[in-house]
C-alpha cells in the first residue's frame, strides 16, 4: 500500500495490498481501501465504507456509511455513495449523482448528472441513469435502457431492453422494454388561445 502527496489516513482506517491513496484524498473512520484500489483527488472515504479490487474513487466524490465499491467500478466528480449501497463490475457513478440505501449498480451501468438511485433499486447491464432521474423502491433498470430528465421510477417497475424514458411512464406500467417515453408537453398560451377561438 502507498499513501503520498497531501493524502490523509486517520481513525481506524485500513489501507492494504497494492492500494494507492494520493492527492488530497482522506480516508477516515473504519474505512478500508484494499487490493489494487486507488483513491485520489479530494475524494473522501469514511464510516465503514470499503473500496476494493481495482476500483477507483477521485475528484470530490464521497463513499461513506457501509457502502462498498469494488471490481473496476469508478466513482468521481461530486458523486456520493452511502448507506449500504454497492457499486461493482465496471459501473460508474459521477457528476453529482447519488446512490444510497441498499441500491446496487453493476455491469457497465452509468449513474450521472443529478440522478438518484435508492431503496433496493438495481441498475445494471449497459443502463444509463442521468438528468434528475430518480430510481427507487424495488425498481430494476437494465439492458441498454436510458432514463433521464425528471423521470421517477419506483415500486417493482422494470425498465430494460432499448427503452428510453424522458418523463414518467403511465401509472401502473410495471414493465417497459422498448420505445421512447417522453413527458407530454403542455401547449403554450398562444396554442391554448388559438384552440379556444376554434372551439376546441
Amino acid at each position: 500500500a502507498a499513501v503520498w502527496g497531501e493524502a490523509q489516513v486517520s481513525g481506524d482506517a485500513l489501507i492494504s495490498g497494492s492500494a494507492h491513496i494520493h492527492g488530497r484524498a482522506r480516508i477516515s473512520g473504519n474505512a478500508r481501501v484494499l487490493h489494487h484500489a486507488e483513491v485520489s483527488g479530494s475524494a473522501h472515504i469514511s464510516g465503514e465504507a470499503s473500496i476494493e479490487g481495482d476500483a477507483r474513487v477521485w475528484g470530490n466524490a464521497s463513499v461513506t456509511d457501509k457502502a462498498a465499491v469494488f471490481g473496476k467500478a469508478a466513482i468521481f466528480g461530486e458523486a456520493l455513495v452511502n448507506g449500504t449501497a454497492s457499486v461493482k463490475g465496471n459501473a460508474a457513478v459521477y457528476d453529482s449523482a447519488h446512490i444510497s440505501g441498499y441500491a446496487e449498480a453493476y455491469g457497465d451501468a452509468c449513474i450521472c448528472g443529478n440522478a438518484r438511485v435508492y431503496d433496493t433499486a438495481k441498475v445494471m447491464g449497459n443502463a444509463v441513469i442521468s438528468g434528475s432521474a430518480k430510481i427507487g423502491g424495488e425498481a430494476e433498470v437494465y439492458g441498454t435502457a436510458r432514463i433521464t430528465g425528471g423521470t421517477e421510477i419506483k415500486g417493482k417497475t422494470k425498465v430494460h431492453g432499448t427503452a428510453v424514458l424522458d418523463g414518467n411512464p403511465p401509472v401502473g406500467k410495471e414493465e417497459i422494454s422498448k420505445g421512447v417515453w417522453l413527458e407530454p408537453e403542455l401547449p403554450d398560451d398562444a396554442v391554448l388561445r388559438q384552440n379556444r377561438r376554434k372551439g376546441r
